[in-house]
């Protein structure tokens, strides 16, 4: 069990929810300071010599700060006048003269002998305030500098023994400290407008000191909660910062692993990562909000309730998608939305309710799927569309992206039967959710390939016709399938002695692919008009995904012409004839082809071996008989 400093969780997050960048240091007490009035040339700040010195029990602390005047004029007498100025409790300040006391609430007037000095002595006692830190700092006379200073002293004087690595933040650099005194000097050189001093509270410098030295999980991260409580007083650009973020997340870290259980140091570390993340400049360290919330999640883990998190976490995570949005990172991105989306699903108060994140889930998976098309990874794209999108992305699209990029259409008259061959390459918009590719075969690598026979004659007409519907109305395929639709090839036999003689006859009409084509395009272009000009999908993100893919897909369509052809190949009995012919033209064809029976070939090979052998024994007995 957690004893001494142990923080509630509601606590924990609700500081990280609150510490923004730029947090407010340990507020320091307005200082009294002596200004100038009215102040001759001659007349300059020789000397300041301040001393603060700390009450035991750090409530408070005493001032003096003596302010040395010169007159350096060596023949006449001048006179000044100062005032002092800053800080509410000026009037419960000393200011002396000479050993005089005088009012330090009107201004002071004051006469220097020729090559004379006089000292103003401003004393009295101011508190100290602040949780976790205790916070002073002393203005610099700026106002007395462009006269020159010839050397100025800031003491801090301790009440006992002060290690220095207890000093929180000593500004400027460059101070003596000897564990009693913190001095800052300057001697006829710049100086700074201030000086500043943080200290831990009392109490906190006292658990600090009666954990030194302890190595239990226990200890450790009470030590580790005290640093981090420091370091969450202070802007997290600063070096004193970095110091105690460092010590925090080792002790943290440290206590963790010797207690697996301990989820309070995760929620710390938590809490810790999420100020750092922060920075006074109002950027955003992206990497440690991603700590802290792996760490809540490592919390959750060893125990801490999901529900009192979620909400903490679902902001982390909403966060780090739309910095990652910003950054172009959508998968990222997209991966926090999941995170936020499933907190939501199990129905635990989040910021961002179901249907919300759901929304900007559509959105990034349209700007991811919009960079994978600018960068080349159409099929991709198209998965990841129908992945998180879904039919009803395609439904207010109203279109249906191209199958193919070309076409080779072969086409072989056969004997009472033709036969198609059809190679379709497939466009890199090929959507495999397509509904008409339902009646069409799977494609082969980057292909798709369609064969068919179908029966010759005027009395298979309405037989080819039923095979031609069986298939999608689509221009890429539509000139594979002309042949069946818009083709009367007649064919014919006669039968003689030796062989058969073939007659064939008709036209192959690809006019209905091309005004297919053309429609397409047409619907195309007026889908592209009502994109641009009104607002059809539900947000920006899904109309210029539509956009960019209606202007792929046009494009696609309006090559598909030139780069498709059909071609026809009639071949029978070892002779044949071969056209060729773009979307929208005609081929007429009328061609004989005789074909030999298999019996006549051997027939006359055995004639003319028979003739040759006669020749052979008349030539040899008309020799005989000579």
């Amino acid at each position: 069990m957690l004893r001494k400093l142990r923080w509630p969780l509601t606590f924990l997050i609700t500081m990280a929810l609150s510490l923004k960048a730029g947090a407010a240091s340990a507020q320091a007490p307005a200082v009294p300071i002596l200004t100038p009035l009215n102040m001759p040339k001659e007349v300059r700040l020789n000397a300041l010599a301040v001393d603060i010195k700390l009450k035991p029990d750090f409530s408070a602390f005493d001032l003096s700060a003596s302010y040395r005047f010169e007159n350096t004029s060596k023949l006449d007498a001048k006179t000044f006048s100062v005032q002092v100025k800053g800080g509410e409790s000026a009037g419960n300040f000393a200011l002396k003269y000479g050993g005089r006391d005088v009012s330090p609430l009107s201004p002071v007037e004051i006469t220097l002998e020729p090559s004379s000095k006089g000292i103003l002595t401003l004393q009295g006692t101011l508190p100290l305030t602040g949780y976790p830190l205790i916070g002073l700092s002393y203005p610099l006379p700026k106002d007395f500098a462009s006269k020159g200073v010839d050397s100025i002293r800031v003491t801090v004087h301790f009440p006992s023994l002060f290690r220095q690595e207890e000093v929180v933040q000593a500004e400027p650099k460059g101070f003596e400290f000897d564990g009693f005194r913190l001095t800052w000097r300057w001697i006829e050189e710049p100086f700074p407008s201030e000086v500043k001093l943080s200290l831990p509270v009392p109490p906190l410098r006292e658990k600090l000191g009666e954990l030194r030295g302890k190595t239990d999980a226990q200890s450790l991260y009470e030590v580790g909660t005290i640093y981090r409580t420091l370091a969450m007083a202070l802007p997290p650009d600063s070096e004193a910062f970095e110091r105690f973020y460092r010590e925090a997340i080792a002790c943290l870290e440290k206590a963790r692993l010797l207690d697996p259980n301990l989820y309070q140091a995760s929620l710390d570390l938590a809490a810790l990562y999420h100020y750092r993340a922060y920075l006074p400049n109002g950027s955003l360290d992206l990497p440690t909000l991603a700590l802290a919330g792996q760490e809540l999640e490592k919390a959750i883990k060893a125990g801490a309730s999901e529900r009192n998190l979620a909400w903490t976490l679902q902001s982390i995570y909403l966060t780090l998608s739309q910095e990652l949005q910003r950054e172009g990172l959508y998968r990222e991105a997209i991966a926090y939305i999941e995170k936020a989306s499933a907190l939501a699903d199990k129905g635990f108060p989040v910021p961002v309710g179901k249907g919300e994140v759901g929304r900007l889930k559509r959105d990034l998976s349209a700007l991811l799927a919009i960079k994978l098309l600018e960068e080349g990874e159409a099929h991709e794209a198209i998965s990841i569309v129908n992945e998180a999108l879904g039919r009803d992305f395609w439904e207010v699209l109203g279109l249906k992206l191209p199958i193919c990029r070309t076409t080779k259409a072969l086409v072989r008259i056969k004997p009472r039967v033709g036969e198609i061959e059809c190679s379709c390459l497939l466009s890199p918009l090929y959507n495999p959710s397509d509904p008409d590719l339902a009646s069409l075969p799977s494609p082969v690598g980057e292909r798709l390939l369609i064969s068919l026979s179908f029966p010759l004659g005027k009395e298979h007409a309405p037989e080819r016709k039923e095979m031609a519907e069986r298939f999608p109305t689509r221009a890429e395929l539509a000139l594979c399938f002309a042949p069946l639709k818009s083709s009367e090839i007649e064919w014919s036999e006669r039968t003689e002695f030796w062989a058969k003689r073939y007659f064939v006859e008709g036209e192959i009409d690809t006019s209905e692919a091309h005004s297919l084509l053309e429609v397409e395009l047409a619907n195309w272009r007026r889908r592209e008009n009502e994109l641009a000009s009104g607002k059809v999908f539900e947000s920006d993100a899904l109309q210029r995904l539509g956009l960019e893919l209606i202007k792929r897909g046009e494009a696609e369509l309006a090559a598909f012409s030139g780069n498709s052809s059909l071609e026809l190949e009639l071949r029978i009995g070892g002779s044949g004839q071969i056209w060729f012919v773009k979307p929208g033209g005609k081929i007429a064809f009328q061609r004989e082809f005789q074909e030999l029976y298999p019996w006549v070939k051997p027939m006359v090979f055995l004639l003319a071996v028979t003739a040759a052998a006669l020749v052979i024994v008349l030539l040899w007995r008309a020799k005989a008989l000579a």
